[in-house]
């Protein structure tokens, strides 16, 4: 069996090339990365959204049918497998996200949702809160696959060993991430620490200007590389994603609950979902009850944290690379059985 794995543009992690080349580069099966040849059995799309398009060409030619989008399969004797890993676009409303990149006018972003959703001969979710939002919103099922966080260096990545007195959040700095809620929620302390804040985007001025007037101290460095992101989460005391939209557990709290500190989160389906009972939730939205779960791990001994810290990443060691490649070999095994013996 060999697989032809599609990646979108632009969609990078620390060590500079996407998540999902460890697809690529840790699976026992021949594969090739955004290409094609007539050797390729199966066709894993993860482009669902890809700007400009280039990469969803090699494996799609674009049509319109009773004037509706259609994303045609070039090689309609492969199999392709469209795996929707992202945040669910059509919840964006004004009040979440205004980025310029969702503004299409000829076809639409949710044009171009329902076809990559309609355009394969398997699609598969990355959580089952998105496999039912895509149910709810377009009647079309799914398979959930759960794949990895990538969390195969952070041991590695070693640090100085002293904490420092910040909160650290790692994100986009977008309006459904939330971070100005972080910034309300440090204001209601006393004495808060210093809030670093990695990441950029739209938001960002407005949340400086914010934390000036509130009189929070933030540093926002922009991105940082991969092994300072790790130093400085592991040298935190706790980790902060008030973000209230995901596509699967969201990444900000993962990479702190394997670093070694606590990981606050908003009370969403997508957080629940993968951090159950383990997760130090807050009521999204809320900065009173994210000030209220801030201090009292700031009340906590040094202890106590490593234990919350503990309970979160054993929750959450199914979602290894390890075992998200296991996960996606047996699924392709699978598939192999049904549709190509």
């Amino acid at each position: 069996m060999k697989v032809s794995f599609i990646m979108p543009q632009g969609v990078t992690d620390y060590y500079g090339e996407s998540a999902f080349m460890l697809m690529h580069k840790r699976t026992k099966f021949k594969s090739i990365v955004d290409a094609y040849d007539d050797s390729v059995d199966i066709i894993f799309n993860t482009c669902f959204f890809d700007y400009n398009q280039s990469n969803l060409n090699l494996i799609f030619k674009k049509t319109y049918k009773d004037n509706r989008l259609i994303y045609e399969k070039k090689y309609p004797d492969k199999i392709y497998i469209n795996y929707f890993w992202d945040i669910p676009f059509w919840r964006a409303k004004d009040s979440t996200v205004k980025r310029k990149y969702f503004i299409f006018k000829e076809p639409s972003w949710e044009e171009r949702y329902i076809a990559f959703l309609r355009s394969g001969n398997i699609l598969l979710s990355s959580s089952d809160h998105t496999k039912n939002q895509v149910v709810d919103f377009y009647g079309i099922e799914s398979k959930v696959l759960y794949m990895y966080f990538p969390n195969i260096d952070i041991d590695q990545i070693k640090y100085d060993g002293k904490k420092k007195n910040q909160i650290i959040c790692v994100g986009r700095i977008e309006r459904f991430k939330r971070s100005d809620v972080l910034i309300k929620a440090m204001s209601l302390l006393e004495n808060p620490p210093e809030l670093l804040l990695i990441g950029k985007g739209s938001e960002r001025d407005a949340c400086l200007k914010l934390a000036d007037k509130l009189g929070i101290k933030v540093r926002s460095p922009g991105w940082l590389d991969r092994v300072s992101t790790i130093r400085e989460i592991k040298s935190s005391i706790m980790s902060v994603s008030p973000s209230i939209m995901e596509g699967n557990c969201g990444w900000c709290p993962c990479e702190a609950a394997w670093a070694g500190i606590p990981a606050v989160m908003a009370d969403i389906p997508e957080t629940q979902e993968f951090f159950k009972n383990t997760g130090l939730y807050f009521k999204k939205d809320d900065p009173k009850s994210l000030a209220e779960q801030i201090r009292s791990v700031l009340n906590k001994t040094q202890a106590e944290r490593d234990d919350l810290a503990r309970e979160q990443k054993e929750q959450i060691s199914f979602y290894t690379v390890d075992e998200g490649i296991e996960r996606l070999e047996r699924f392709l095994e699978d598939v192999s059985e049904k549709y190509l013996r």
